[in-house]
């Protein structure tokens, strides 16, 4: 599935764990070591998380990955019991955690491990293969725009949809009061017909977070300001879309748009 031999698992860089990727190697001479650590998932839906997720019907496909041990020169090394355990409990994770191929750096996948089996020969020398269950076929690219408004003067911004999938999507918004209660920010997607979302009534410098795909409109404090807005929820179309924004606030949007690699 991947070329290259460097990855990103859940922020940490396969350079720093002293691991890389192999795609092939002579099975008959590694032997499972130990017990085979493996668990079963139930997909339990969330709400007003980041990223949202695209909700497909299919079941997904595991990916299985060959980790093994190298030194600085990325020459295969002996493992320790050490190096097992820490390894191990960087790849085990409690919930779905980003992967990220030097293969492509702007494509994000969600996985977790399900199966970790050590491939080893009697002196420990091999490799672990580890079993992910991906959240979803996708692939993510992220996109953050953030953009200052002072004063009702009227800026616009284009963001491009990069989905391959979904004609639309809903993203997440940022949004800081600059203004006073009585300040009315404005977002329009001129690119949509009847497409307008605003809030106002919330504090100089209160900061709230939009998640228009579940409709929720939370505080840093975790109040709900839902009744503040006018529940005109913003969606940008595939492709680009112009933005207009009026008001006092700075403003910043997140998108991460499922792709079908």
């Amino acid at each position: 599935m991947f070329i290259s031999e460097k990855f990103i698992l859940n922020k940490r860089t396969s350079d720093s764990m002293g691991v890389i990727l192999i795609t092939e190697s002579n099975n008959d001479i590694f032997n499972d070591y130990g017990f085979i650590y493996s668990e079963t998932i139930e997909k339990v839906k969330s709400y007003n998380d980041n990223p949202t997720f695209f909700k497909g019907e299919k079941d997904t496909s595991e990916i299985v990955l060959k980790i093994c041990l190298v030194d600085g020169n990325y020459v295969p090394r002996k493992w320790s019991d050490y190096d097992i355990e820490e390894i191990c409990a960087w790849i085990k994770t409690d919930d779905f955690v980003e992967f990220i191929s030097e293969d492509n750096v702007e494509l994000i996948y969600y996985v977790k491990a399900i199966k970790i089996a050590k491939k080893f020969t009697d002196n420990l020398e091999g490799y672990l293969e580890v079993t992910f269950q991906p959240f979803t076929n996708f692939a993510y690219k992220s996109d953050v725009k953030t953009i200052i408004i002072k004063e009702n003067i009227e800026r616009k911004i284009i963001i491009n949809n990069k989905s391959n999938v979904q004609d639309d999507y809903m993203p997440i918004i940022e949004l800081i009061n600059l203004g006073d209660e009585s300040t009315v920010n404005i977002i329009k997607n001129t690119s949509i017909e009847n497409e307008q979302f605003e809030i106002t009534g919330i504090e100089k410098n209160e900061k709230v977070i939009i998640d228009n795909l579940y409709c929720t409109v939370i505080n840093s404090k975790n109040e709900n300001r839902f009744k503040k807005c006018n529940r005109n929820w913003l969606r940008l179309k595939k492709g680009e879309n112009e933005l207009k924004i009026v008001g006092n606030c700075k403003l910043t949007i997140k998108s991460k748009y499922p792709i079908l690699t």
